[in-house]
């Protein structure tokens, strides 16, 4: 390992998500670093049961599922599994916003059709604009942070959108608290945002 390729000795404070924290933290150990965990934001899960039947529905109904996000798509997973909705997959075509939200979908089973070079809304609206044609229906998983790119790009050329908001971004008031103990009693030598 070359110098400019160590961490040796540093101290880097991790604001990720509790969840998603862990490879980050073995990418900086990997480097001789020692990471400090601090989760500011946790994901939760907004669907009801009460709308399983809804869900399913629009599921059934539609001829592709756009994840534009991991979290996304886990939460999509989860409530499948949750409600026993499997068997209404095998019909759609797939698109992912990137290669992370693709591989964790292909790693449950779920074939991917459509992925953009980029990983923006952006790009994902302009690739599906290849794929999708007027008079189909597109199911989007996402959070409720997430914009309405894909669906301001596909409605006006006919294609009708169902979105999903599947969970919601939220303060975690206890790592918010780890936070401040853990500046007061040590320094960063740097502090990540993701």
């Amino acid at each position: 390992m070359s110098i400019g390729k160590s961490l040796h000795g540093q101290t880097v404070l991790v604001t990720r998500n509790e969840r998603q924290a862990g490879v980050f933290q073995q990418k900086i150990e990997a480097l001789n670093g020692h990471a400090v965990l601090t989760s500011l934001i946790r994901f939760e899960p907004t669907l009801t049961k009460e709308k399983a039947q809804a869900f399913l529905k629009d599921l059934q109904n539609s001829h592709w599922l756009v994840f534009t996000s991991v979290n996304g798509a886990s939460f999509f997973l989860n409530y499948i599994k949750d409600h026993h909705l499997h068997k209404s997959l095998t019909h759609l075509k797939v698109a992912a916003v990137g290669e992370k939200t693709s591989a964790y979908l292909e790693q449950h089973g779920l074939k991917v059709d459509v992925v953009p070079e980029r990983f923006i809304a952006e790009e994902l609206a302009d690739a599906l604009l290849d794929h999708v044609r007027p008079g189909e229906r597109v199911f989007v998983a996402k959070g409720h942070l997430s914009r309405d790119v894909v669906k301001e790009t596909l409605i006006p050329l006919g294609i009708e959108v169902k979105e999903w908001i599947l969970y919601e971004t939220v303060k975690d008031e206890e790592g918010i608290a780890a936070l401040k103990t853990a500046m007061t009693k040590q320094s960063f030598d740097f502090i990540t945002f993701t």
